[in-house]
């Protein structure tokens, strides 16, 4: 009888920790979202109570990848949209700044590995998606 009881504790404790699980993994998502990928992670597992190795492995289990890449990837779209709205001149170093980029190489570094080219090259190449290409050959 007391086997069944703690059995039944256990039971009902991890259906709510995969709903708290679920949730935190939502409150990390919404926080990067907000933040445009900018918010630091050590502040998304202070706010919401978990380890840095805890959110990995909420990321992995619900997203994927590691909230380290999809805050990248959060950055990474937030500048094509800025380059899609394209302004006259770019200040490539102000707009890295802007969009939670260290430096202008850590910006380039990024753009590249997401891109396979330099953000100008990216910006004169054109695109009808803010993603796809238009390559001439």
């Amino acid at each position: 009888m007391q086997l069944a009881v703690l059995c039944d504790f256990v039971r009902r404790r991890l259906a709510l920790d995969r709903v708290s699980l679920h949730a935190d993994a939502q409150a990390a998502i919404a926080m990067l979202a907000r933040s445009a990928g900018t918010e630091r992670i050590e502040n998304i597992c202070r706010s919401i109570g978990v380890s840095r190795k805890h959110l990995r492995h909420l990321f992995h289990a619900h997203v994927g990848l590691t909230p380290k890449t999809y805050a990248r990837m959060l950055r990474f779209r937030r500048i094509v949209d800025f380059i899609q709205s394209r302004p006259p001149r770019l200040d490539w170093a102000r707009l890295a700044m802007s969009c939670g980029y260290y430096d202008q190489p850590h910006f380039n570094r990024e753009f590249r590995e997401f891109a396979g080219m330099t953000p100008e090259e990216f910006a004169g190449a054109g695109s009808l998606d803010g993603l796809t290409m238009l390559i001439d050959g």
